[in-house]
């Protein structure tokens, strides 16, 4: 059976149009999350909403666009939830090297909070590591606002601490190292949490594993 990309001639927007969009991006961001664009069809994506069928061609056009909303609410998320972290790791750009390599260590451990830890991050942090596992035509949507802004930070850090340039291939590499170091803890959450008895890993396991690191100078 098909469905039309477009609503029918003459109607509107039922009076739950806007939950129902917010419902579709929510269910989009799980399973797609979870199975990956290729593992998932518009029918189980509309039934996780509770919306018709049809309310997928009439808000997004296609199964596409609807990906796309998805990541847009990644990239929002993720860039709300990192700002204040990274507004005060910016303050380190403006002292010494020993502060830029202090605020660049307290940087991973406020990340390592949010990404890792932070139970609301579960599902756009799965997202957002499939994208980069296997990226889409939309990978510009969560590279260039929020995990570029993230390493070009990490980046500077690095180069006011040394004496190096941000630009430098050597530093840049480092910084994906650095950014590389907290997302670990999300895609071996599982392992960690069973290997040091944990029933999962929250922020109190989060604050463990940023005093192990010297996270929370």
């Amino acid at each position: 059976m098909s469905i039309s990309a477009t609503p029918p001639v003459g109607k509107k927007p039922g009076p739950d149009g806007a939950g129902t969009r917010k419902r579709l991006v929510a269910a989009a961001l799980d399973l797609f999350g979870r199975k990956g664009f290729d593992g998932v069809g518009a029918r189980e994506i509309a039934a996780a909403a509770g919306a018709p069928l049809a309310a997928i061609p009439y808000h997004f056009g296609t199964k596409e666009a609807l990906y796309r909303a998805a990541l847009e609410q990644v990239r929002s998320r993720l860039g709300t939830a990192i700002a204040p972290a990274v507004e005060a790791a910016r303050a380190g750009l403006d002292g010494t090297p020993e502060d830029a390599r202090a605020a660049l260590s307290r940087l991973q451990g406020n990340l390592l909070q949010i990404i890792a830890a932070d139970p609301e991050a579960e599902s756009w942090a799965k997202l957002l590591v499939r994208e980069h596992l296997d990226p889409t035509d939309a990978f510009e949507i969560v590279y260039e606002d929020a995990v570029g802004n993230a390493i070009d930070l990490i980046a500077a850090l690095l180069a006011r601490s040394t004496g190096k340039k941000p630009s430098d291939p050597a530093i840049l590499i480092e910084a994906f190292a650095k950014m590389g170091e907290v997302l670990i803890f999300r895609v071996t959450q599982h392992a960690i949490a069973r290997r040091l008895g944990w029933s999962a890993l929250g922020h109190e396991e989060a604050h463990q594993i940023a005093g192990a690191l010297g996270w929370e100078k």
